[in-house]
């Protein structure tokens, strides 16, 4: 049941990418509802479901924001397999885990992005989004984890934490 919901969050979360988040600008920023949505499915779920939600969210982005095929997915799939990793030892209940994880994947992200910019284009231009636009994302992103979650825990019957 758990995984038609996830296929289901996929779907929309990415309908809500391509059609709203570039639509709402806040200081010149756009919130990104992939991140939270993949942070919650990888600790929710586990290394498989959130890495190939992130696979597969991040060839939608692909196709939709880049002019390559494969870094936004490669991105979002390593990271949500290894965060997934920790699916048995991360309440989800408990939301300051959450937010700081979706601050952490964040930073990850523009880091990593601007690593392929830096590879594939040569050109880099860290300073002017990183001294202030990438908080404001950090805080966004932060903020739509945390009202996600309060809607996810009534619509997903996640698993309970067990330590090995």
């Amino acid at each position: 049941m758990n995984k038609i919901r996830i296929i289901i969050t996929v779907f929309l979360t990415s309908i809500l990418q391509i059609a709203l988040a570039p639509r709402i600008s806040i200081f010149g920023v756009t919130p990104s509802f992939s991140i939270p949505v993949l942070v919650m499915l990888s600790i929710g779920f586990g290394s498989f479901e959130g890495g190939f939600s992130g696979l597969f969210l991040g060839l939608i982005e692909d196709v939709y924001f880049s002019n390559m095929l494969g870094p936004r997915a490669l991105i979002y799939f390593v990271i949500c397999y290894i965060m997934g990793h920790f699916e048995y030892r991360i309440s989800t209940k408990n939301n300051r885990i959450g937010i700081g994880l979706t601050a952490l994947f964040t930073m990850l992200n523009f880091l990593f992005i601007l690593l392929g910019e830096l590879v594939f284009s040569g050109s880099l231009n860290i300073a002017s989004y990183l001294f202030g636009p990438i908080f404001i994302e950090i805080v966004l992103n932060s903020l739509i984890y945390y009202f996600m979650m309060k809607f996810f825990n009534k619509f997903f019957i996640f698993p309970n934490i067990r330590f090995y």
